[in-house]
């Protein structure tokens, strides 16, 4: 791998390894650790002294048996030593000649930094564990003008919704949750983000009895492929989805039809907030964004967005965001709930139904990510440095906080109020028979009492239990 400094000149890995280390005069010998070609038993090509021939020139001789130890000691030193640059160079803003890396697809808009120690560099960007948090001009510019031409929706599109459903090694939660989806009328298409190399997908999973769903294989276990679509989804309108949660079809609904009302924005059911306050920005979890009753971000395992959001965060998201999601396993929900909210002007993200975010089922299983120490700290760092990055901070485009409930009784309306004549193409919006349906529905609600309005609810809930157990699985 080469890179491409200040003054245009290219250099190796290696060369900067030496360079920073004050190891010049070793690179020969190096040179003649990687570089020998073998040549007969006669020994060096004629001409060429044993062991004087300059860098350009191999050496014939292959080492000696008892400098073998030495010359392992120093391959070892060298792979240590490549491996602790590649971690540097996918974190810095380097420009470099392209290589295939899993986060190739996006380009910083940074300008490149002065040539400094790279031991110093090492050194502090082990210390911190943080990205840099200067707002990325270029990435905004060029993700603002793609998000500028979103795709218009078509009559499919304002029926149909096609399910992204993230999963890692829980195949029966998975199993179950596709039987869910899959009877749901408004689902067109389930993909299965599938990230584990070392393990095929159930054949239950690749033949599905629906026909709805298909199986899209990555070669890398990050939070960010869940929106790197290999596959063209048959719809613009994505459920982006976990595989431990499970709601009715009807609430599914009720996002969707709020979505394709506004397709330029993001519609979900976890409400989220941020907290300011003298020491920086934090994330607020959902005991405290239900108190400060406000909310400005919305968590992606399950929420509508537009399939040109999901290029655009792959193409342009700033590459100190995109990375910090990538190594530390974390936030990709926090970078698309804010990357969209900066692209339209700080607005924050919509909400289904209040009903609807109730109906949550939650599949119970050990190790999930949320329970891992340090989780929440890692994510108030992500919500202060991607607010940043992201220019939400400014007088401008400055995030907004939203109220969340305005009557302890209402089940409907929840968050931000749309349906005004800034919302992406919402004249255009029809109402299709599921639609009116489910308002029929809705209306036959509010008539109820207390007591039909529990036995209804324990029996849309239950139809999803059935399915869990069916599969021999516990709700939370």
């Amino acid at each position: 791998v080469r890179y491409e400094t200040e003054r245009g000149k290219s250099i190796s890995f290696l060369d900067k390894i030496f360079k920073s280390m004050n190891m010049v005069g070793r690179q020969t010998r190096f040179n003649q650790i990687y570089k020998r070609r073998p040549y007969s038993e006669s020994g060096s090509p004629p001409g060429v002294p044993k062991m004087l021939a300059d860098e350009d020139t191999n050496l014939g001789y292959p080492t000696p048996s008892h400098k073998k130890a030495s010359l392992c000691v120093r391959v070892g030193i060298a792979s240590c030593l490549l491996a602790s640059i590649y971690v540097f160079q996918s974190l810095t803003n380097w420009n470099r000649i392209e290589t295939f890396t899993p986060w190739t697809k996006a380009v910083s808009g940074d300008e490149n930094p002065n040539e400094v120690s790279l031991g110093n560099d090492i050194k502090e960007l082990i210390e911190t564990q943080q990205p840099s948090c200067k707002v990325d001009h270029a990435a905004l510019s060029r993700a603002k003008t793609e998000a500028a031409s979103l795709k218009k929706l078509t009559p499919l599109d304002r029926e149909y919704f096609t399910i992204r459903m993230n999963t890692w090694k829980r195949n029966a939660q998975l199993l179950a949750s596709i039987d869910h989806h899959a009877m749901c009328e408004g689902v067109l298409q389930i993909q299965i983000i599938w990230s584990d190399p070392d393990a095929e997908p159930p054949s239950e999973v690749i033949n599905h009895k629906s026909g709805k769903v298909v199986v899209e294989r990555h070669a890398v276990n990050s939070l960010n492929e869940r929106f790197n679509m290999i596959l063209e989804p048959p719809t613009l309108g994505i459920l982006s989805l976990d595989d431990d949660l499970l709601r009715p079809c009807d609430a599914l609904d009720s996002g969707f039809f709020r979505w394709k009302r506004n397709p330029n924005r993001m519609v979900g059911f976890d409400a989220r907030s941020h907290v300011e306050d003298e020491e920086g920005w934090k994330y607020g979890s959902m005991s405290t964004t239900k108190k400060a009753n406000t909310y400005s971000l919305i968590l992606t395992r399950a929420a509508f967005v537009h399939s040109d959001y999901l290029k655009i965060y792959m193409d342009h998201l700033p590459r100190n965001i995109f990375n910090y999601v990538a190594i530390n396993f974390n936030c990709e929900d926090i970078a698309m709930s804010l990357l969209v909210s900066a692209l339209t002007g700080g607005r924050v993200p919509l909400l289904a139904d209040l009903w609807a975010l109730r109906s949550q089922i939650k599949v119970s299983h050990e190790n999930a990510i949320s329970s891992k120490k340090g989780h929440m700290s890692s994510r108030s760092n992500c919500v202060e440095c991607f607010t940043r990055v992201l220019d939400l901070r400014s007088k401008e485009g400055h995030i907004q906080l939203s109220p969340l409930l305005e009557s302890k009784k209402q089940i409907f309306r929840v968050g931000e109020k749309s349906g005004n004549s800034n919302d992406f193409d919402a004249a255009e919006a029809t109402i299709i028979k599921r639609e009116s349906d489910l308002i029929a529905r809705l209306k036959e609600w509010v008539k109820m009492d207390k007591s039909e309005f529990r036995k209804h609810w324990n029996e849309m809930l239950g139809e999803v239990r059935s399915v869990l157990e069916s599969h021999d699985l516990h709700v939370d």
